[in-house]
């Protein structure tokens, strides 16, 4: 395999991997491309990003020669807290041809349906990094898909093994590919339907903007919590904080509109306390729906603007005052065991096995 320039003699392609996970899928699909093309060579190096993650300096991305960007899909969108961590990057300095190669794997959800694997979709994902990569001055020369177990806890039953198993193989292999792609510098088959990418990169739009705050207010934690604050501290976002009220025992978690509705807390909490609230979906979606129908219905007497203009004043009045007093009601003590049942405390968690981390050579 030809090595450019930029490497030592004797020195394998040098990548850099910058990788978000939530449940632990993409961390997977990282483990296996890094395992890939440590075998095959190349020097690599894997860094997890979280909210806290320092950008790479102009000079870390001189040394390079290609670059991994891998993230969940979210809503047929990247979360936006990883959109935001590039935004933050330096420009690229040097002559163009000096600079790092930009790949992107995309970690979609997979169901199966009848004994078929259905694979997901990116969406924008990989239109989103590439734009805020091009604004850096850099090119991405490859992407694709890769479909593992669908991890959506908050309002699906996860899958669970033995059929779990199909699935993790699928995107296993579909990890694999990539790398021995990237690793020979061929070109990477794209089997997505084209012709869904444009609504669902609209609506991974409104979900970065919108559905997921609306998401994050309908966790809650019910009595089982032990206040470990485990949720808090793995939090990817640093969305979910500890909190303590006179009316509730130790300290209870509780969600900023930061949170990207990665699932991570749900699934990865021990004693399966966090779930999707009925009381909270109730009082949520009935006053959005009517918030957003009385919205539509003005159109006609106030035009385009009013309407709009009072219903966003509206969901930010539900979405800090009026979920502010949902929190002090299911704090109470009286109240909480029955305002923080939800369709969730029955069903089992995910988190991908072998995601802890990724193996690298020293």
């Amino acid at each position: 395999m030809s090595t450019s320039g930029n490497s030592p003699p004797g020195a394998g392609p040098r990548l850099a991997v910058y990788y978000w996970t939530g449940t632990g899928n993409t961390a997977r699909a990282v483990g296996v491309v890094v395992r890939e093309l440590q075998q095959a060579g190349w020097e690599v190096g894997a860094t997890l990003v979280r909210h806290d993650t320092p950008v790479p300096s102009p000079t870390e991305l001189a040394g390079l020669e290609h670059l991994l960007l891998a993230c969940p899909t979210l809503g047929f969108s990247a979360p936006a807290s990883f959109l935001a961590w590039l935004g933050r990057w330096p420009k690229a300095n040097g002559p163009l041809a000096s600079r790092p190669v930009a790949s992107v794997l995309a970690v979609c959800g997979a169901e199966l349906w009848r004994g078929r694997v259905l694979a997901g979709h990116s969406g924008g994902l990989r239109r989103q990094v590439a734009r805020r990569l091009a604004v850096k001055g850099l090119r991405v020369a490859r992407a694709t898909d890769v479909s593992y177990p669908a991890n959506w806890t908050q309002f699906f039953r996860p899958t669970l093994p033995p059929q779990v198993g199909a699935l993790l193989e699928l995107g296993d292999a579909g990890a694999l590919a990539f790398a021995r792609a990237l690793a020979s510098a061929t070109p990477v088959p794209d089997r997505r339907s084209r012709w869904l990418s444009l609504p669902l990169n609209a609506v991974g739009v409104l979900f970065r903007s919108l559905a997921r705050r609306f998401l994050a207010r309908l966790y809650t934690a019910d009595p089982a919590c032990t206040a470990c604050g485990l949720c808090a501290r793995d939090c990817p976002v640093g969305a979910i904080r500890m909190t303590a009220t006179a009316n509730s025992p130790g300290s209870l978690p509780a969600w900023s509109l930061r949170c990207d509705a990665c699932n991570r807390c749900i699934n990865l909490c021990p004693a399966a306390a966090i779930q999707t609230s009925w009381f909270r979906l109730v009082i949520h979606g009935s006053l959005q729906l009517a918030a957003t129908v009385g919205a539509v219905v003005a159109l006609w007497w106030w035009g385009p603007v009013l309407p709009w203009v009072f219903w966003l004043l509206f969901t930010t009045l539900q979405l800090t005052w009026l979920d502010s007093a949902l929190v002090w009601l299911e704090r109470r003590r009286r109240f909480r065991r029955l305002l923080t049942r939800g369709p969730t405390q029955n069903w089992g968690r995910y988190r991908a096995p072998g995601s802890s981390g990724v193996t690298l050579q020293e």
